[in-house]
């Protein structure tokens, strides 16, 4: 079997379930903020050359806090949002309290800036 590269998001150790052909982060659920895995493969051979060839640069990017005014019947609040600067998916606030990575476009969240 081909060695497998560690995770391109915590740097943890990789591993293949030949059930599935599928390669992914072998960290338990909770301590990789992303998660990734290769579905869809039809052997253990291409599941293993799926993760290996992905794109092992990593983006950096941050958090963009804005204020959407939102009007109720008491009268009108602030709700802040988040965006990521590199793809621009919106999160929730609670959110990107937690999670260090944006899970569309991979980028690792550096801070944050009003936008």
């Amino acid at each position: 079997m081909d060695k497998l590269k560690p995770c391109p998001f915590c740097g943890g150790k990789a591993e293949l379930d030949p059930k599935y052909h599928v390669v992914g982060c072998a960290l338990e659920y909770g301590s990789c903020d992303v998660i990734p895995q290769t579905w869809g493969c039809e052997t253990d051979e291409e599941a293993i050359e799926a993760w290996n060839r992905r794109n092992w640069e990593q983006k950096t990017g941050k958090w963009i806090r804005r204020f959407e005014t939102i009007e109720d019947e008491n009268g009108i609040e602030y709700n802040p949002h988040c965006k990521c600067s590199e793809c621009g998916t919106e999160y929730e606030p609670y959110f990107t309290r937690v999670v260090k990575y944006c899970y569309r476009c991979g980028a690792r969240m550096e801070g944050e800036q009003d936008g």
